[in-house]
């Protein structure tokens, strides 16, 4: 499992990556505070080399977890050159990829 994508209330897609698990399937209807799936591990240790950029490397025998959120007014895109291991690398994302914040604060319990 590697990310869930819910369309909201608003419209909104949201974008839940890094999952190890999911709890709800394609076609469900998902309730605000529905538990949708558990994090996953971040990295793959194995595939973690020399090559690595040096922070990753770092990060190897640690075993990060971390959840890849993402908040679009179209549906995410969920395979591009520019997408790596979870990131969007300078300013390279898709033009209608929203800054979370705003939306975040106003799901707050």
């Amino acid at each position: 499992m590697k990310y869930l994508i819910i369309r909201n209330h608003s419209g909104l897609f949201c974008k839940y990556g890094e999952l190890g698990t999911s709890n709800v399937k394609v076609g469900d209807t998902v309730e605000a505070g529905q538990l949708i799936g558990h994090v996953g591990s971040v990295l793959n240790s194995k595939m973690i080399d020399k090559n690595a950029l040096e922070y990753i490397q770092k990060l190897k025998e640690k075993n990060p977890s971390m959840l890849h959120f993402e908040l679009g007014e179209d549906t995410p895109v969920v395979e591009d050159n520019n997408y790596i291991g979870g990131n969007w690398f300078g300013n390279k994302g898709p033009r209608k990829l929203l800054d979370p914040t705003e939306y975040l604060s106003s799901t707050e319990s």
